[in-house]
């Protein structure tokens, strides 16, 4: 039986496909990492290149996100590379009153 491809409605499973492909991005930095004053190049080769990015119609992922994305793997782990839900303005405590 083949896998399933992640969800668009199932947030768990459309999460964990965003966070594998983060993963996949910087996989390589993490596992060889690469000599001095060997990164920069290594992240530039990773950003020029055109991906199919989970729940994004994107197809490029910049150096600096890739930079974010391994400094937070290496402080935090693999689940801390899983999106997180952003809270909308009229979401919060204090601004219900301006919402519709």
């Amino acid at each position: 039986m083949s896998p399933r491809p992640p969800s668009e409605t199932d947030p768990v499973d459309r999460n964990t496909a965003i966070a594998l492909f983060r993963y996949g991005l910087i996989a390589q930095l993490v596992h060889t990492p690469p000599e001095v004053g060997q990164q920069e190049q290594l992240l530039r080769e990773i950003a020029a290149r055109p991906y199919t990015i989970p729940g994004s119609t994107r197809t490029r992922v910049s150096i600096t996100t890739l930079r974010r994305y391994l400094k937070t793997y290496e402080a935090q782990g693999f689940d801390a590379l899983r999106p997180t839900t952003r809270m909308l303005a009229c979401e919060g405590p204090h601004n219900s009153a301006h919402c519709p």
